[in-house]
């Protein structure tokens, strides 16, 4: 009998223990504007609010490094000090400045020739193997209320007896270093990096 309280005992005062200053679990997103290697801050997309965190301990999904610009979603508790304890850090990468190099996809039917785009310093742009749609110009905007970005590019069409300039406004579904995700309705483009074309 003895036994059987001292393990409920131990067992009450574990969960109290374990419960006890984690306070209730939030979670916000923002633009990170400053990290060191045991602290974030971002502003929150939604007050702009400007929050520090502590990441000593916290569980972290990062594509690709942290930079400045980077969209940061992280879950902490509520309770308050100079840095909130972050328990976890999912970082959605910037795209700019990775995004600069060239970008390219299968010709359909000739899977050994590649398409695809160039993104260069500048905010410009060239096609790569497209010679009637010709690419001059890219820029990003973003994210939006989902972390996501868009990338616009603006460019010439010369084909079927016609001459016109066109805007392409693409949402990146994903992207890594060597990934390039895109999608436009139902359109869905998968680039890979090959900067030696």
């Amino acid at each position: 009998m003895k036994k059987t309280i001292l393990t409920f005992c131990v067992a009450t005062v574990t969960l109290s223990l374990s419960s006890c200053g984690a306070g209730p679990q939030k979670e916000v997103s923002g633009t990170i504007i400053d990290a060191s290697m045991n602290t974030i801050t971002i502003v929150d997309q939604k007050t702009s609010d400007t929050l520090s965190f502590s990441t000593m301990g916290a569980q972290k999904e990062i594509e690709d490094g942290i930079l400045l610009g980077d969209f940061a979603t992280i879950s902490y508790s509520s309770k308050s000090s100079a840095f909130l304890a972050a328990r976890k850090i999912k970082v959605k990468a910037l795209p700019s400045p990775r995004i600069i190099g060239s970008w390219v996809e299968s010709i359909p039917g000739m899977e050994s020739q590649k398409q695809g785009i160039r993104i260069m310093d500048g905010g410009k742009a060239e096609s790569i193997n497209m010679h009637t749609l010709l690419y001059k110009a890219w820029r990003l905007t973003g994210p939006d209320a989902n972390g996501k970005y868009t990338l616009s590019l603006d460019g010439r069409s010369i084909g079927n007896d016609q001459e016109f300039d066109f805007t392409e406004n693409y949402t990146i579904e994903c992207f890594t270093g060597d990934s390039l995700k895109l999608s436009e309705g139902n359109l869905r483009l998968d680039y890979t990096r090959d900067d030696s074309i």
